[in-house]
Formats: C-alpha cells, structure tokens, sequence
C-alpha cells in the first residue's frame, strides 16, 4: 500500500499539533510559575522585607544586624532553593562584613537592601497584588539605591515591549513565508 502525503496535508497537520503544543507548555509553566512565585513572596522575602523594611538603607544597629541575619539563616536553611542566588550572594557578603570585618554599613549591605526590594517587588508584581505607583517609587524616601530600583524597572519594561514586538514580527514573517509556500505549492 502507497501511503503519500502532499505537503499541503503535511502543513495540515503539523501546524495546529505545533500551536497545541506550544500553547499547552506555555499555559502549564504560567502555573507552575505562578505557584513558584507564590512561595517565594511568602516564605522567603515577605519575612525578610518586613523585617528590613523599616532599615532599608539606613544604619543597622548591631542587635538589629544579628535579628536580621538570624532570620535570613534560618529562612535560607528551610527555603533555600527559593533565594535568588544573587540575593544569596549578597547576604553572605553582608554576613561576612558585619560578623568578621566588623563593618555594620557597607556597600553589601546596600547591595543585600537594593536586591531584596528588587525582588521583592518584582515578586508582587508576578502575583498581580498591590504596589506602589511609579510616582510614589520615584519620590520615596529609599536613598541612593532607588534610582538604580527604577531604572532596572524601566529596562525591563522595556525589554517586555521590544520582546512583544519581535514575537509579532516572528508571527507576521511566518505566517507570510506560510502563504507564499502554500501559493508555490498549489500553483
């Protein structure tokens, strides 16, 4: 038995099986993301930020600097997996400085503030729940590292509309090669 395709029944087939397929992982890792992000705003940085919060930038007096790293040790012994290796990172700079170079406010723990709030936010923003205007952001009363929390906001809004855009463009080109094969292809 002869069994042959034309490549108008191949184009048939492969081009709805493929929008599934995409469709379908990208509807399932908007779950699983969602639930990751979840956890990660409530049993790591929701902890952190309100125990930081009110030191965002500001000098740490020596019990509140041991409070804080106490907190952070034992939210990154039960939950390591969900710190943001960079924040990681810059908490053990912090540890390190403030525990063996006896330096209670240096450049990591600014780093330590500016990535917690980073991701903080970024986190909120993921779960759609209430943050701060742009305006209030830009007026706050967070020091010197809020211009730096406004620029990484706007490049990546940034980023999100140039990626759009090309997706679009990606869409159109395809879809017009599509036409001019199906075109090649019937006549």
């Amino acid at each position: 038995m002869n069994f042959v395709l034309t490549y108008k029944e191949i184009i048939i087939i492969i081009i709805p099986a493929a929008i599934l397929f995409f469709t379908g992982k990208t509807l399932l890792s908007r779950k699983n993301k969602k639930m990751v992000a979840n956890n990660m705003l409530y049993n790591v940085y929701l902890p952190i930020y309100k125990e930081i919060e009110p030191y965002l930038y500001k000098e740490l007096s020596h019990e509140t600097g041991i409070k804080v790293i106490r907190l952070v040790n034992t939210l990154a012994d039960k939950y390591y997996e969900l710190f943001n290796p960079t924040c990681l990172q810059a908490y053990k700079s912090f540890r390190n400085n403030f525990f063996y170079h006896n330096k209670k406010n240096d450049t990591s723990y600014e780093e330590f503030c500016y990535l917690i709030e980073r991701d903080y936010e970024k986190l909120k923003r993921e779960l759609h729940l209430p943050r701060e205007t742009f305006l209030q952001r830009l007026t706050g009363e967070n020091g010197k590292f809020q211009l730096r929390m406004l620029m990484f906001e706007l490049l990546e809004k940034f980023t999100s509309v140039l990626f759009i855009i090309s997706v679009g463009l990606i869409i159109i080109m395809f879809l017009r090669l599509l036409l001019i094969f199906y075109e090649f292809v019937i006549y």
